[in-house]
């Protein structure tokens, strides 16, 4: 089943202050408080740049459904700041958090985009981070809910490593970006994210997931045409070939971000709910 979250409502409309996700039921006060504030600087929309999304289904072999959201967040480009990006993150957190809280299983995930230029937003899902208060109180703002979601949730993705396609499709300016991430619960109760290959013993939150390689025929196909783009410039005009044009066509062959994945495995706990179940629902038969 396909969600779609909630997101404000244009004036003057009223903004709701609960949703309901599946069974669960969500106070947005909080968030849609803090939305209203940041309008008042006029660098924040009406909406998100892009509503994240909610999938939820049910494995026939569980006890309790799984929900994803996927998100596509503002890229701080339109308002030049950082407060759209900002907005989208705590309203999306305070949603995990709540879920969580009434237990319900939820995974967060997607492009992010808090390496941007506009954003630099790795504050808000990073607890060693500082808040900033230059042009406004961020703690008091979004401090609450990040902290809620640094509590309950575990970043699936190694921070260190860049989820865009770095070095390549890049120009002279370029740098690394981790945008791209996958956050689940802490609470490794019901799913944890599998050991990586090798390592025994270990599991919850200390693993992490895994940021793809590029595969090699991507690569060559890379290769292939950039050599055709330049043919078609011709020898005089090389060296004026538009380098973003370039990077956009080759983007299209696969991407400009690598995938990036994490492999939840069910707990000891699921398994012995999944087995108890099994056994009473044999009992009601006979």
């Amino acid at each position: 089943m396909f969600q779609d979250i909630p997101v404000p409502s244009p004036k003057p409309q009223p903004r709701p202050n609960n949703t309901i996700i599946g069974k669960t039921t969500i106070d947005l006060t909080r968030v849609h408080e803090t939305w209203a504030v940041l309008e008042q600087t006029n660098q924040v929309g009406l909406y998100f740049d892009r509503a994240p999304v909610v999938f939820s289904f049910n494995p026939p072999s569980l006890n309790k459904p799984i929900n994803i959201m996927v998100c596509h967040s503002a890229t701080g480009l339109e308002y030049k700041s950082p407060f759209q990006n900002m907005i989208e993150t705590v309203y999306m957190q305070e949603i995990c958090v709540q879920l969580v809280q009434q237990d319900e299983y939820i995974v967060l995930l997607g492009d992010f985009n808090t390496d941007e230029e506009y954003n630099k937003t790795i504050r808000l899902w990073d607890e060693n981070l500082p808040m900033m208060n230059d042009e406004i109180d961020e703690e008091t703002l979004f401090g609450p809910t990040k902290d809620m979601f640094l509590q309950t949730f575990t970043r699936g993705i190694p921070v260190n490593l860049p989820t865009n396609v770095f070095p390549f499709l890049t120009g002279s300016d370029a740098t690394p970006k981790h945008n791209d991430d996958i956050w689940v619960p802490t609470d490794d109760k019901f799913y944890f994210i599998k050991p990586s290959a090798g390592i025994r013993d270990k599991r919850g939150s200390c693993q992490t997931g895994n940021v793809s390689k590029i595969p090699t025929n991507v690569l060559s196909e890379w290769d292939t045409m950039t050599r055709a783009y330049f043919d078609s410039v011709g020898s005089i005009k090389y060296k004026a070939a538009n380098k973003n044009k370039l990077n956009r066509m080759l983007s299209m062959v696969w991407s400009d971000h690598r995938p990036v994945y994490v492999i939840l495995q069910p707990a000891v706990e699921t398994f012995q709910c999944m087995h108890d179940d099994a056994v009473l629902n044999e009992e009601v038969k006979n």
